[in-house]
């Protein structure tokens, strides 16, 4: 009871219960495996080997089942399987054969069961369930996360990641008991194995073998997820179910407190229990509606908007209805709406639904959660907006209600961004006219409407809606040494604003560039079903910068011939054919860069060994004085050698050099 009490009291966990349609009820179905798992190997079957039998299979058509939420659920056929055969190895043929008849009745039924629960394996188990397990073990969707202050890929997350997020978001006397659990399960533990040598014996006790069992169900997917798992959403809600566990550990760490530490320190215990439970649960009551933005006392909760420059807050859509509801208050009519916000009507009653007012006229309100929005006052990342209310917790902004034509001020500043980007040639003419200044790229249409630059899905709550544009940039992140193509793909209502220009309506969206040394550009917009609507790709070679390369590499010695010369000059390579023909220009550059430390690129490219980058001719190179010259930048961390060449794709290489690089001063 006192660990349900400590279950209960997770503000987190709690806030979670409303919304999340997945990790919670696992979480819950989990619990229940985990009784299911006492009740099986802590009683008495006596000489019912039927029973036993039955109960082992029962247990195993849950995990089977649950195990279709979340794979993780078969690390505990494997625990319990090992739990009852731990300690029988010794005993007689007959009991070493229930064991295993046990053992392999959960195995074979969890796998039935989790067939039987997924239909979309029943056409081809084996191919299908390859294609789920990878997707399952390493998602496809990528996202950013804040993490001490930085924003980093989830998928190459530190080592340190889980342990960090759990320690400051679950309530702290309850990991405290928790530690406190583990070190006295490890100290019985020892000295179970001294009394009764060998490992497996020791774990004869019914009752040391399901406190290890718990203590394994939290360790075990830390450590998978921090090794094997290729990427996590946001915090740690994927591991929610380790909880439970936790929550039983603490209540061994408070026990064996209370049995072995005297009475004085048991009364202390108690007492930091007690006053923990309430805590947490003022806190519960404080932030509600918004308890999943719950941290503890181990960060900085009280220097203003410090905590979420360090950590995400809130990115469910939670305040919206609270948004909403200010909205109405504030005004007596209807109230013109766009954005997600609008998606919270739903969860309005009837009368104050109606008084909402859907639109895509970007004038209307929005609110944002601050997800992506991590700077100061107006002047963050989206330049154009000014809010109207802002909501707090914990000294922290956790959304703002805001108008993106607030005021003069605000309206001065998107036209002069227009003003500037007109001031220069496109560098690209179509749908939208694309100029490049410097740090920023901007997609300007004269006389457009909304309809025509977010289609009819916007808003819709579509994966791939109508009119997304992507952005694919060739070139340098200094938040990814090791890469040289990224998507930066957005949809309009992220990144644009529609207003008037002397009469006349401008859709109007900007990408900041200031993280990138870019080489070539390539963007455009998507259907609904992902295929171009148009496309443009822009060459970042500058003509005279190639001249002066020309001039500098023709007095010198290349490091490689192939069908091009390949020259080191400072900082590029550069690639030379005299007399080059249009084939020659046609395939692509290949270039492998093999770095003197793989520790300081990501996770991803670290694994492969090397820095890729693939260019064209078309982006990076010209026709200068009959030759044909190329160059392509070297990545900012040293390299001890290089690989390059040509290729064709789908046909493989036509030519291929290889040779060293100096290494770093």
């Amino acid at each position: 009871m006192l660990a349900m009490v400590f279950f209960l009291c997770h503000p987190r966990l709690y806030g979670h219960s409303f919304f999340n349609s997945k990790d919670t009820p696992f979480l819950g179905m989990f619990m229940i495996a985990l009784l299911f798992a006492h009740w099986v190997l802590r009683r008495r079957w006596g000489v019912r080997p039927g029973a036993e039998v039955g109960a082992f299979a029962a247990l195993g058509a849950w995990l089977g089942l649950i195990g279709s939420i979340r794979p993780v659920a078969f690390l505990l056929v494997g625990l319990v399987g090992l739990a009852r055969c731990a300690g029988r190895f010794a005993a007689p043929g007959r009991e070493r054969g229930r064991s295993l008849v046990c053992a392999g009745a959960l195995a074979l039924l969890s796998g039935i069961a989790f067939f039987a629960g997924l239909p979309y394996l029943w056409g081809d188990p084996l191919g299908r369930f390859s294609e789920w397990f990878a997707l399952m073990a390493d998602h496809t969707h990528v996202i950013g996360s804040l993490f001490l202050g930085e924003v980093i890929n989830t998928a190459e997350r530190p080592l340190f990641y889980l342990p960090v997020w759990i320690a400051i978001t679950t309530p702290p006397f309850v990991t405290a008991l928790a530690l406190l659990g583990g070190v006295a399960l490890c100290a019985r533990l020892a000295a179970r194995v001294r009394a009764m040598p060998g490992a497996l014996a020791a774990l004869a006790d019914p009752r040391l073998r399901f406190n290890v069992l718990l203590a394994a169900c939290v360790l075990l997917p830390i450590v998978v997820a921090t090794f094997w798992v290729g990427n996590i959403y946001n915090g740690w809600r994927h591991l929610y179910f380790v909880y439970g566990p936790l929550c039983l550990g603490a209540t061994g760490g408070l026990a064996w407190l209370c049995r072995n530490a005297g009475r004085r320190m048991a009364l202390l215990g108690c007492v930091i229990a007690t006053l923990g439970v309430v805590a947490a649960g003022a806190w519960a009551a404080r932030l509600h509606p918004h308890e999943h933005v719950y941290f503890n006392f181990l960060v900085d909760r009280k220097t203003p908007e410090r905590l979420r420059k360090q950590f995400d807050l809130e990115y469910w859509g939670v305040p919206f209805k609270e948004a909403l509801e200010f909205l109405l208050d504030a005004h007596s009519g209807q109230v013109a709406v766009a954005g997600p916000i609008a998606q919270s009507t739903r969860v309005l009653p009837a009368e104050q639904r109606a008084r909402v007012a859907r639109t895509k006229d970007f004038s209307a309100y929005f609110a944002t959660d601050y997800r992506y929005w991590w700077g100061e006052g107006s002047q963050e990342r989206w330049p154009y907006v000014r809010p109207v209310h802002v909501r707090r917790v914990f000294a922290n902004t956790l959304y703002a209600i805001a108008r993106l034509e607030a005021g003069e001020d605000a309206a001065s500043r998107y036209q002069a961004d227009h003003r500037a980007a007109s001031s220069t040639p496109a560098v690209a003419v179509g749908p939208f006219n694309i100029h490049w200044q410097n740090e920023w790229l901007t997609y300007l249409r004269e006389e457009c409407q909304p309809d025509e630059v977010e289609g009819k899905l916007f808003n819709t709550g579509a994966t791939q809606p109508d009119g997304r544009f992507f952005l694919q940039i060739t070139g340098d992140n200094k938040h990814a040494p090791g890469r040289y193509r990224h998507n930066l793909d957005f949809q309009f209502r992220h990144r644009g604003v529609v207003f008037n220009v002397g009469g006349s309506r401008v859709c109007m969206a900007r990408v900041p560039l200031r993280d990138f040394t870019v080489d070539a550009i390539h963007t455009g917009q998507l259907t609904a079903g992902a295929t171009p609507k148009w496309s443009r790709r822009i060459g970042g070679a500058d003509p005279a910068a190639l001249r002066q390369t020309l001039a500098r590499v023709r007095t010198k010695a290349p490091v490689g011939r192939g069908r091009f010369d390949v020259h080191v000059d400072n900082d590029v390579l550069a690639y030379v054919k005299e007399d080059c023909a249009a084939e020659d220009r046609a395939r692509a550059f290949f270039l492998h860069l093999v770095p003197f430390d793989l520790g300081a690129l990501p996770r991803s490219v670290a694994r492969r060994g090397f820095a890729n980058r693939d260019f064209s001719f078309a982006t990076h190179g010209a026709v200068l004085d009959g030759a044909c010259v190329a160059r392509v930048r070297l990545p900012p961390f040293p390299s001890r050698g290089a690989r390059t060449g040509q290729f064709n794709p789908g046909e493989g290489e036509i030519w291929r050099v290889e040779f060293a690089l100096a290494p770093p001063r």
